[in-house]
């Protein structure tokens, strides 16, 4: 199911004092009409893919995948991490069939859009289907992030400056959160797991990126 996105102008970047440098500056952006996903891509999407291609992650490659720390603010390394077990290497994806896959790399996600006969979206694609023309903070607006419409590391996972709850100890089945749908009605664009864009990265690429259809 995916959600159409008009042509036009919108607002890109941050002049949000928490913004990061790489946010700024704000610019505008017009973009040529596209569609997107409206979910994240399920544990039960990925596995059809694998069925039917026989495809080998990176990480099963490897035999190891990233954990996000918030103490040390990276990634860190672990044997036996993949898609069929995300979290620790003896639990799998029993009763996750429609929470979004993870330990799945640029590479992996290339591979599933074509053979799905999609693609990546750039990272202004990406960002217009999240915060829609009007300059948002957030996918659903501009009001301050509560446990109803995001699934972040809250009360769950006993983070220090969260202390509100989203109901999940970690990733939730996608769509869960309706009051955080974006403009466009794409859901999951702020919390959940973190998604990948076709760019490649540049820390000022917004000071010299195009005004139509930036590549990246």
């Amino acid at each position: 199911e995916m959600v159409y996105i008009h042509e036009g102008e919108f607002i890109m970047g941050s002049e949000d004092p928490d913004a990061n440098a790489n946010e700024k500056p704000r610019h505008e952006v017009y973009l040529d009409a596209f569609w997107i996903d409206r979910y994240e891509v399920t544990n039960a999407q990925f596995q059809t893919f694998v069925n039917a291609t026989g495809y080998k992650t990176t990480a099963e490659r490897k035999g190891k995948g990233g954990r996000w720390s918030i103490t040390s603010n990276g990634w860190t390394e672990y044997s036996g991490l993949d898609w069929r077990h995300p979290h620790d290497a003896s639990t799998g994806i029993q009763g996750m069939a429609n929470h979004p896959v993870v330990q799945v790399n640029w590479d992996d996600a290339v591979a599933y859009c074509q053979w799905a006969g999609k693609r990546l979206p750039t990272e202004a694609e990406w960002e217009k289907a999240a915060r829609g023309t009007d300059g948002r903070r957030y996918p659903w607006g501009d009001e301050l992030p509560a446990g109803t419409r995001w699934n972040f590391c809250g009360t769950e996972c006993k983070s220090e400056s969260s202390l509100s709850s989203d109901g999940y100890s970690r990733t939730a089945p996608v769509g869960s959160f309706e009051k955080g749908k974006s403009f466009y009605g794409a859901y999951d664009m702020a919390g959940n797991v973190w998604e990948w864009v076709a760019d490649w990265y540049s820390e000022n690429y917004y000071s010299v990126s195009p005004y139509k259809n930036p590549q990246g």
